[in-house]
């Protein structure tokens, strides 16, 4: 959304392993290139160009010290940023400083500690969660999913992928 409503911007989007932002990136040029709105994709360079000048790139965190150098002057988004390394965040944090453009870190929940659960309960920031206990998921996951991933799971990987809730480290 942010590419096609700000033109001329260059927006970054951060996934953990490259295979998904490889994903990422095949299923937005599917779901666009019937609009027009594309004018140019590269999936092995990570990119998609936009006809309205802006630009879109995807990356890995698995590139590491590889991402340093980037400006970004849409929005940075971290997917998964729970499970991004905080090296790497600290790397990727300064691309938003020419521009000041934003930055939206979105995750599964996982520990207490880190960057991900230090920028979430920041009180300068703009924070919302999926808390199972806010909202009604029974449409997503009935009674009876919860129960059988209760069995199955471990206590911790039920808090953070069932319920949504962070846990203290191991």
């Amino acid at each position: 959304y942010y590419a096609l409503a700000y033109p001329n911007t260059k927006s970054v989007l951060i996934e953990p392993v490259g295979y998904a932002a490889r994903r990422v990136q095949r299923e937005m040029f599917k779901n666009l290139k019937r609009t027009k709105l594309i004018e140019s994709s590269n999936l092995q360079d990570g990119y998609i160009n936009f006809k309205n000048g802006s630009e879109l790139h995807f990356h890995s965190a698995e590139q590491g010290e590889a991402l340093r150098g980037m400006t970004c002057t849409g929005i940075l988004v971290l997917d998964e940023a729970a499970f991004i390394t905080e090296d790497v965040y600290e790397i990727v944090l300064p691309f938003c400083n020419v521009a000041r453009a934003p930055k939206l870190l979105v995750s599964t929940p996982l520990f207490r500690e880190g960057f991900f659960y230090n920028e979430y309960i920041n009180s300068d920031n703009v924070t919302l969660d999926w808390s199972r206990e806010k909202y009604d998921f029974s449409m997503f996951l009935s009674e009876e999913d919860i129960k059988k991933y209760k069995k199955k799971y471990s206590k911790q990987k039920f808090t953070t992928e069932i319920i949504g809730d962070f846990i203290e480290s191991w």
